[in-house]
């Protein structure tokens, strides 16, 4: 197996990054805005194209390299503080994360995170997009407790701007829960995954997807204490669940 697949590999159970692609489509909902200042004198926007396309196609080595040289420029001609110079900062802590390089990568999403809230406020789209960062990459280098703190800081900004209830706030707290079994806090991990399981049912259905995630990683903590009949129960309900939600997604074929 090669370096890539080994990465993807590794990277796969952590539901921390759907959430973080979830936020990266809030960002969309508005303008990207830091000092905006004075154009560049170099046009670095075809640069800055090629090097997400490298970054796309899995070579990521050269578009850390782009990104490097792309930010060197930016600094010098828009400032630290430039939207587009905190676009590739950003960037470049992307490619940072997907070679494994997780703390390069929290130091520069961390950078731009506090420019972002400094300039644009807690509540805006892309200050939450660094700070979701920030946390995911904490809970890979397995710093719980500190990603803990990230995490229900960011929680509570997200629930007052979307909702307690919203899928992403519900993601979120599944992830929460997680990250308590993880540190073996697994009586508390078992109540936040319950409650945020009851919720999901409510709000999205006992067939959806979060709710049957949320089944399986209940299941988890409930094996952690030893409570292995319980646990069946909820592993049994969510392969119920995915069998009714893959049933009514297959047409019946008549003959």
């Amino acid at each position: 197996m090669g370096h890539g697949a080994r990465m993807r590999t590794a990277l796969r159970p952590l539901p921390a990054l759907t959430a973080l692609l979830a936020v990266a489509a809030l960002a969309l909902t508005a303008p990207l805005r830091a000092t905006e200042g004075e154009p560049a004198k170099t046009d670095t926007t075809e640069r800055f194209r090629i090097a997400v396309q490298l970054r796309h196609k899995n070579e990521v080595a050269a578009a850390e390299k782009e990104f490097r040289a792309l930010l060197a420029v930016r600094e010098r001609e828009l400032g630290a503080d430039h939207a587009a110079t905190l676009e590739c900062r950003y960037e470049l802590g992307v490619a940072f994360w997907w070679q494994g390089k997780f703390a390069a990568a929290e130091k520069d999403w961390r950078a731009v995170r506090a420019v972002r809230e400094r300039v644009l406020g807690a509540e805006h789209p892309d200050t939450l997009l660094a700070w979701r960062s920030v946390a995911t990459a904490l809970v890979v280098q397995r710093k719980y407790a500190e990603a803990e703190k990230e995490e229900r800081a960011l929680l509570a900004v997200q629930e007052r701007v979307l909702g307690a209830e919203h899928l992403f706030n519900l993601e979120c707290r599944r992830q929460m829960g997680q990250m308590l079994s993880r540190q073996g806090r697994h009586e508390e991990a078992e109540r936040e995954l319950r409650a945020v399981l009851a919720t999901s049912e409510r709000v999205c259905g006992a067939d959806s997807s979060i709710a049957i995630a949320g089944r399986e990683y209940l299941a988890q903590a409930l094996e952690a204490q030893g409570k292995n009949a319980e646990a069946k129960q909820e592993r049994e309900a969510a392969q119920a669940a995915s069998a009714r939600k893959d049933a009514r997604a297959s047409p019946a074929i008549v003959d």
